[in-house]
């Protein structure tokens, strides 16, 4: 969706958009001549800080500069790690948008749109939600029970665990090898040492 076209079509079409961008070379060295006084400070629902800022930028194709939000949160080593450049201790985070409002509420619109597209690429690559099975609307909103995923994730699996999509909780908690033992009239299911979440 990150393309020229894309954007020139939602912009004649008279569309609002947000959508999640590359950060490449380029776009990093304009985010790195953001001032200091240019980040908000904020905190994720989680206590999370994060800071938000807001550039007009051109990528090297486009016809023009658009309206770049750019969200940064500390590198998890930071507090052992020493960075020579110190933008370098963060990790970021662009969306281009065209949403007409104050910085936080073009951030939290367009984090909100692109978590929803990254949804549809977990739909598509985990469940195959492209390929319906059925051919009436019914059966196919019965197979899809996207929340009963949600569901079982939030209520079954720790804090960081539950943020996890589908295809890694279930690699690392559901296809798991192991051996079933009988012993005596009781059935045994003995999972490998070296599995984290035994």
């Amino acid at each position: 969706m990150y393309a020229r076209e894309f954007i020139q079509y939602f912009e004649a079409q008279g569309l609002i958009y947000a959508i999640s961008a590359q950060v490449n070379p380029r776009l990093r060295e304009a985010i790195y001549q953001i001032p200091e006084s240019q980040w908000f400070e904020l905190e994720e629902e989680d206590g999370t800080p994060i800071s938000i800022a807001r550039i007009r930028y051109q990528p090297k194709t486009w016809d023009r500069p658009r309206t770049f939000i750019i969200s940064r949160r500390l590198k998890p080593d930071t507090r052992y790690q020493t960075y020579f450049i110190p933008q370098e201790k963060y990790r970021y985070f662009a969306y281009v948008t065209n949403y007409p409002r104050p910085l936080l509420e073009q951030y939290k619109f367009a984090a909100e749109r692109c978590t929803l597209e990254a949804n549809i690429k977990e739909y598509k690559r985990d469940f195959r939600y492209d390929f319906l099975p059925c051919g009436e609307i019914q059966a196919n909103k019965a197979y899809l029970a996207r929340n009963l995923t949600i569901f079982f994730r939030l209520f079954n699996a720790p804090s960081p665990v539950n943020r996890w999509s589908f295809r890694t909780f279930r690699d690392r908690f559901l296809r798991i090898c192991g051996n079933v033992i009988r012993r005596g009239k009781r059935y045994i299911v003995s999972l490998p040492s070296w599995w984290p979440y035994r």
